[in-house]
């Protein structure tokens, strides 16, 4: 039975990943590339079969290549081996002896043992509670830190035998996808493949629709007083007793706001020709005023911030629902990851507040579509392409911080993919974009980039050095007052990681190597920030592979409940994914926990 005449299953790929089938001669051609196995279109799953085949993986017809095949551009790509080489028996003997994230989790392990002999207070050690919480912040720096350098090792190793051997071995080969109308008996006809992709492009139309619908609902439910920024600011919160009874608020076109748009009127004012330059300790967010000031005009200062935070909110859902379809092509994830981003407790959480948060949160899921969209994670990328990615991360950094992520995860995921001169290609332009706009700033506006806000990621660096310096017990020290763990639950709460952690085991290789890039690329600046300020919002931006990640457990789960009911799946899948929902908008019925430690931190309270 051809592909072409089944009806698509829901949550299977429509539009730019559409599949092409082939047969007979074709078919055995293309199987017999290297790493390619054919797969029969009749028993392509949609991702709740439990057939114990990875997330983003299509199951093996046993017929070979005498049935109808349906390749889709993912199941074109090669398993990678160490180095992103094609996967050889060798390589898989090799990866079962080293695993960069397995052994990085062991040597955490070890890290938090070690650390847990430091502490001498007798209270931080008094109760199971408080071993575990040291523990556990003690484990997740050890990750974060081992990680990193184990891939490098990995890569090393890789690029050192592939020389040994004399084989100049591309990182991630891509083989070439058959064109859009494949020749030869029984491919489908040109008419049916332009119908097949239009209806696609309806579907996803209509899902943009739904998502930009979902993200409008969201920010009217938290407009003004209701927004959790200044809910969680009220003295009624138990956290502050600094503010007035409205909370750390302030009139914005006779709206009650978060209290920080008042500090950025200056700035706005100077976009629109309404006020001199005058320097603030918001003066690296220019890029966030500017996008506000061309609506500014129109709608008002307050709505043109709400405004820009709706559209960014609604660019990160489809960009995450995008990158998901890349890494877990034929599945419900991406639907699933959209619909959490549109949901998510971070863009609740900003809502209308006049932060740059909601677009700095946009601005980093864009650059990991737009990494994604020029192929960089190919050895043959151009260096125009890596020079566009360093454009794209300059400019997200006039927001806000983004480059720094973006720069970690472009060297923590492309070292061993991508050209060196690549990688030093784009964090120049992008360092050189940051640069050369705090220099003409200053010397043309008077901005000083100094003061405030502008000085607390280097405040926080130096915070580390100084308790490097003194001795290993102060950092375990500061480990402990800061609780990393509660960081990060204040960021996502359990059940997040709960299932993103049943996602990140059932998941192919390469989204789990992508998805642990992007959370560690996120995570150390969140980490480093802790002697300042522990701000879960940071670490937030970690979002484009957490919400994937949880999407993929929640339907291996399903499917693992109900492994010989497709509608039982889909009914696990739902009560989940609705139970997500309805934890992040707990704050419309009064229930400002998450909100709450969204704001200021778990802290060391489990």
């Amino acid at each position: 039975m051809s592909a072409s005449n089944q009806a698509p299953a829901p949550g299977e790929n429509h539009g730019c990943q559409e599949a092409v089938t082939a047969v007979s001669a074709e078919a055995t051609a293309a199987a017999s590339a290297p790493g390619l196995q054919p797969v029969a279109a009749r028993d392509v799953s949609p991702g709740l079969a439990a057939g114990g085949v990875p997330l983003g993986e299509a199951p093996v017809d046993s017929a070979g290549s005498r049935a109808d095949v349906s390749y889709t551009e993912p199941q074109l790509i090669p398993q990678t081996g160490a180095h992103g080489a094609q996967a050889t028996d060798g390589d898989a003997r090799r990866a079962g002896r080293f695993s960069p994230e397995l052994s990085a989790a062991a040597l955490a392990t070890l890290v938090a043992l070690a650390g847990l002999q430091f502490p001498s207070p007798g209270d931080w050690m008094a109760t199971w509670g408080g071993v575990l919480e040291l523990g556990a912040s003690l484990w997740i720096v050890g990750f974060v830190g081992t990680l990193p350098a184990l891939w490098v090792v990995e890569g090393g190793m890789a690029g050192w035998m592939s020389r040994r051997r004399g084989v100049d071995v591309p990182a991630n080969p891509v083989y070439q996808t058959p064109g859009p109308f494949p020749k030869g008996k029984g491919s489908e006809t040109a008419p049916a493949a332009v119908t097949r992709a239009r209806r696609g492009a309806r579907a996803t139309a209509a899902w943009a629709a739904l998502l930009l619908a979902i993200c409008v609902v969201e920010l009217l439910l938290h407009e003004g007083e209701r927004n959790p920024f200044v809910a969680t600011s009220r003295p009624e919160s138990g956290v502050v007793d600094w503010t007035v009874a409205d909370g750390y608020a302030t009139l914005l076109d006779g709206h009650i706001a978060q209290g920080d748009g008042l500090f950025l009127l200056p700035m706005l004012g100077l976009f629109l020709g309404d006020r001199p330059p005058e320097p603030s300790e918001f003066d690296r967010r220019a890029g966030h005023v500017f996008l506000v000031s061309l609506l500014a005009r129109p709608v008002g200062a307050y709505w043109a911030f709400a405004v820009v935070n709706l559209l960014s909110w609604w660019a990160a859902s489809l960009s995450v629902w995008w990158l998901a379809r890349r890494r877990w092509p034929g599945s419900p994830v991406p639907w699933i990851a959209g619909l959490l981003t549109a949901t998510g407790q971070g863009f609740i959480f900003m809502s209308t507040a006049p932060q740059a948060h909601a677009a700095a949160f946009a601005a980093f899921a864009l650059v990991l579509a737009l990494a994604d969209r020029l192929r960089l994670w190919r050895r043959e990328a151009g260096l125009s392409a890596w020079l566009r990615l360093g454009w794209a991360a300059g400019a997200a950094g006039l927001i806000y911080l983004v480059y720094l992520p973006c720069l970690l995860f472009f060297w923590l995921y492309g070292v061993a993919r991508g050209r060196l001169a690549g990688l030093v290609l784009a964090t120049a332009a992008t360092l050189g974009i940051v640069v050369t706009w705090e220099r003409l700033a200053a010397a043309l506006l008077g901005l000083s980039f100094s003061g405030g806000n502008n000085d607390l990621a280097g405040e926080a660096l130096g915070g580390w050095v100084n308790l490097a310096r003194a001795s290993a017990a102060h950092v375990v020290g500061q480990l402990h007052h800061s609780s990393v763990r509660g960081l990060m639950v204040g960021a996502f709460y359990y059940p997040w990681w709960v299932l993103a952690a049943f996602g990140l085991a059932v998941s192919t290789r390469d989204a789990r190597r992508w998805g642990l890039a992007v959370m560690l690329a996120t995570a150390l600046p969140a980490v480093a920030f802790t002697t300042r300020f522990n701000l879960p919002r940071v670490a937030y931006f970690m979002y484009p592979a957490l919400y994937p990640l949880a999407a993929a457990g929640i339907v291996w789960l399903a499917g693992q409940v109900c492994r010989r009911s497709p509608a039982g799946r889909w009914v696990v899948v739902v009560a989940l994914t609705g139970g997500l929902v309805a934890l992040t908008n707990l704050d419309v019925v009064g229930l400002q926990h998450l909100a709450l430690w969204f704001h200021h931190s778990k802290g060391r309270e489990w």
